[in-house]
């Protein structure tokens, strides 16, 4: 009897489940998330990439999109699912459909979402009052320029051609999570996450680091802090180099933070006057001027 129920339950579990991801597929298919941004100025005290009036976060790092409280729109529950943060800490929330939404001046059609109230986030995300996050299930769908001497983030039709000239150039394969290659001093480095949620330049696993350190010694060693969407003060090494090989160019400096996990932060970006995402070719594309 006892195992007739367990049964019962797991297989209610992965009906649910079932129906919950063909539900999310089916609006994503057949309603792609529309965005239109009127102001398109950046945060200029934030190295994060904050739109400046509407407080939202673009955010490659993030799979999904996230509100922080209830704008009183209209909309439907299509599932549930987990959300992770960097440091792996999750919390299960709902999963919301809305054909319309408009916050301060973002506009938002179809858009598929998480909402997780503030009290469930660090403190450090609190701080920087963030209405929302725009993750991969709108960014993909959109090539996007990051302008960081006229301090603004462009949007454009996926088709959009941009300036192929760049002096540093990242490619990568999955339209969710966008991960790439590199060759830091001739050591290859596989799966790096490329994530513009994080500050940090670069962030890598301690045996690869050590393998850097081996070919390039660190001119700095820091204690580093950092947070993640819902937990605060996670305490790291930190290592600064100056002129560093990183695939084809030199950087002056350049600094690279303990991890369980690889990334490329958007301190790299800001490294660079312009970015362009190429969500159409799966590239992302680094200017100087």
């Amino acid at each position: 009897m006892k195992k007739h129920k367990i049964f019962l339950i797991v297989s209610l579990l992965t009906i649910v489940l079932l129906i919950s991801v063909a539900t999310i597929c089916f609006f994503r298919f057949l309603f792609p998330t529309q965005i239109e941004i009127n102001n398109k100025q950046l945060d200029k005290k934030e190295t994060l990439i904050i739109l400046n009036s509407s407080r939202f976060l673009w955010d490659t790092g993030a799979e999904s999109s996230v509100l922080f409280e209830n704008f009183n729109q209209r909309r439907i529950t299509v599932g549930f699912a987990n959300v992770f943060d960097v440091h792996k800490t999750s919390t299960t929330r709902k999963r919301y459909f809305s054909t319309y939404l408009r916050i301060d001046s973002i506009l938002l059609k179809n858009f598929i979402y998480h909402e997780i109230p503030t009290e469930y986030i660090s403190q450090v995300v609190q701080n920087m009052n963030f209405k929302g996050i725009l993750g991969m299930n709108v960014i993909k769908n959109y090539n996007w320029l990051l302008d960081f001497s006229k301090n603004t983030l462009n949007n454009f039709n996926i088709s959009y051609k941009y300036d192929n000239l760049a002096i540093f150039k990242l490619e990568y394969k999955s339209k969710h999570k966008p991960c790439t290659s590199l060759d830091i001093e001739g050591i290859k480095l596989e799966k790096i996450f490329i994530d513009s949620g994080s500050e940090a330049d670069i962030k890598l696993a301690k045996k690869e680091i050590e393998k850097i350190n081996r070919i390039l010694q660190p001119d700095t060693t820091l204690e580093y802090v950092s947070s993640g969407l819902l937990r605060d003060s996670i305490s790291h090494k930190k290592y600064i180099y100056t002129n560093i090989r990183i695939n084809n160019i030199i950087l002056d400096t350049l600094s690279i933070v303990e991890s369980s996990k690889c990334y490329i932060g958007i301190g790299f970006f800001r490294k660079f006057d312009r970015v362009f995402w190429d969500s159409g070719s799966k590239e992302v594309r680094f200017y100087r001027d």
